[in-house]
């Protein structure tokens, strides 16, 4: 529909819809079951808006500051992961109702201002009614080894969230180490919200292929270091080094699609990085579970090291 009817259009449609969604969820704060059904229909619909976002971004911003337009978009989706919980806290247990008010309202706010201050460029042609997303990636060789170097790239990024809980409490015991592991996210959010545009300026003269392989060596040192951190000084080190290789390849991915892509189909390659993502969090569990029910978790890091300098090599074989 992006590719179709327009970028701004299919913004304000899927907003407007779940904008109405969550002023529901506010009206229906006494009944729970009501909320989850509201829920799940908001979130579809929200998540519609994703690519649209995205291609519109691509199309009004030149190429050669892409980079910098989606590392700030980045810092800001960090700042609202940042206060959306802290916000949700104080409002969840005494005022649900405000809760989904006020993101009906942040919301709307924001699908206004795409309205009101973006300029729609896309101009809708034959190409986008006859091409698909999938023959376009298996027709474009660079393209579609970066699928494969990304969803690599992104079982080694995951492992955050399910090695590392267990490599922090092997070293550290569970208390401590569910303290610690708790500090490192709060480190890699803190990283990643400061040191965004320095990394970002710093990698400016880098091509998004170069800096996306340098982003995953950063990721094969960071995980990597996991293995031997047994003292908080040392897992600390190894979070920043994992945050910087998260700044940059999460702000560079959309960038280097759009630099591989027509603009006739941004829209459905836009939704190549959300799916590339949850993709790689489905097998992260299969994976990693995997390997340390099979040999044991001290294997885990070594193997995602090499993981990621695998991922950055395809890419560096594989593309122009």
């Amino acid at each position: 529909m992006t590719d179709r009817i327009g970028r701004k259009k299919v913004i304000v449609l899927f907003g407007t819809v779940a904008v109405i969604g969550y002023l529901a969820c506010a009206l229906s704060s006494s009944m729970p079951t009501r909320i989850i059904g509201l829920l799940a229909i908001v979130t579809f619909f929200q998540s519609c808006m994703d690519p649209a976002s995205v291609a519109l971004m691509m199309d009004v911003v030149e190429t050669d500051r892409q980079r910098d337009a989606f590392s700030l978009q980045y810092i800001g989706i960090n700042i609202g992961f940042a206060i959306g919980p802290l916000l949700a806290n104080i409002l969840y247990k005494n005022a649900l109702g405000y809760l989904f008010l006020v993101d009906g309202l942040t919301l709307g706010i924001s699908v206004m201002l795409t309205v009101m201050f973006v300029k729609e460029r896309y101009h809708v042609s034959e190409i986008a009614t006859k091409t698909s997303m999938i023959s376009h990636v298996l027709k474009n060789r660079q393209l579609s080894w970066f699928v494969v170097s990304a969803i690599l790239i992104f079982i080694v990024f995951f492992q955050y969230s399910f090695g590392l809980p267990l490599q922090m409490e092997r070293f550290f015991g569970i208390d401590a180490g569910a303290s610690l592991y708790a500090i490192l996210m709060s480190v890699n959010a803190i990283t990643v919200v400061v040191a965004t545009v320095f990394i970002m300026h710093a990698v400016k003269k880098f091509s998004y292929r170069d800096t996306i392989i340098v982003g995953a060596f950063f990721y094969a040192i960071g995980f990597g270091m996991y293995g031997i951190s047994s003292t908080w000084i040392l897992a600390i080190t190894a979070t920043i080094l994992w945050s910087l290789g998260e700044i940059l390849v999460s702000s560079t991915v959309n960038p280097y699609i759009s630099e591989m892509s027509p603009p006739e189909l941004h829209g459905r390659l836009s939704a190549l990085f959300p799916l590339i993502r949850r993709l790689a969090a489905f097998i992260r569990p299969l994976a990693g579970g995997w390997i340390i029910g099979s040999l044991s978790i001290g294997y885990l890091w070594p193997l995602l090291a090499v993981t990621a300098v695998g991922a950055g090599f395809i890419l560096k074989l594989t593309s122009k």
